[in-house]
């Protein structure tokens, strides 16, 4: 099966210290296929404020370093934090026109103030809750985005990883927990023609034995969601391609259809085998 990994973050991201070169090194030392950076373009996040993405410097980088390796498809790609609030809503939309871009993750980091890394995030919210609140705010974030500046939502379990990281290590995030807001936001990524990330690091926290659950992934596709990305969510050379077989076993019992690269925000379908 073509190896890929659509989300790796390097030294251009504000919460990582790999130089890029480092990321490609793995990459070949792995024998990979495709590989595609997307640093983090965050405005109005408070834990990032005064070290937010050159995108013309990321850029410019890239371009070398694809000259040096051209053994390897490398895309050029950014992960925008579509919570970022009306005010710097224009601000994120100019910056993702700066560069051509190949592919654009719109996540969610930030949402009400804070973030599932911070115990602020849950308090005065059940663990449910607290699901249904990440969901909504990303949902209302990406609403607000221009469809054809973004391919894929990333990582909607997002909570699931900041939740375990804090100490509670049987955090798990179930469709269940916010269906609702889940069915809203999959029928409105759907009628976009955009995808689903199958975001790998939260898995990286899961106890020997435990099995992932993606029961929200099932979901997906039974609203209509044919097609995901695979990205480990590298921020250091051990985690890139990381669970990669795991991710398309997930993908396939999902009832996954294909699994897509991309170039110049156009998607290539691969079909899950």
């Amino acid at each position: 099966m073509y190896r890929c990994d659509y989300h790796l973050h390097t030294s251009f991201s504000p919460d990582c210290d790999t130089p890029m070169e480092k990321q490609i090194q793995k990459a070949l030392e792995l024998g990979m296929d495709e590989i595609c950076f997307t640093d983090h373009l965050e405005l109005n996040f408070r834990k990032w404020a005064g070290r937010e993405i050159d995108v013309l410097a990321c850029k410019k980088r890239f371009d070398e370093l694809k000259e040096q390796n051209k053994g390897l498809t490398m895309r050029f790609g950014l992960e925008a934090g579509v919570t970022c609030g009306e005010d710097y809503m224009d601000e994120l939309k100019k910056n993702l026109r700066l560069v051509p871009l190949d592919f654009v993750i719109a996540s969610a980091h930030g949402v009400g103030g804070t973030d599932p890394f911070e115990p602020e995030f849950y308090e005065g919210k059940t663990w449910e809750e607290s699901c249904r609140f990440y969901v909504e705010g990303l949902y209302e974030g990406l609403k607000m985005m221009d469809p054809a500046l973004y391919c894929c939502v990333g990582h909607v379990d997002f909570p699931m990883k900041g939740r375990r990281i804090l100490g509670d290590i049987d955090a798990v995030f179930h469709y269940r927990y916010a269906a609702d807001q889940l069915d809203e936001l999959f029928r409105y990524i759907v009628d976009q023609g955009k995808c689903l990330e199958l975001n790998m690091s939260s898995f990286r926290t899961l106890k020997e034995g435990e099995r992932p659950q993606t029961d929200w992934l099932k979901r997906y596709v039974e609203l209509g969601g044919e097609y995901i990305t695979i990205g480990s969510d590298a921020h250091i050379p051990g985690h890139v391609n990381l669970l990669y077989d795991d991710a398309l076993a997930l993908a396939k019992s999902a009832g996954v259809k294909y699994l897509a690269v991309f170039e110049e925000m156009k998607p290539k379908m691969i079909p899950i085998k």
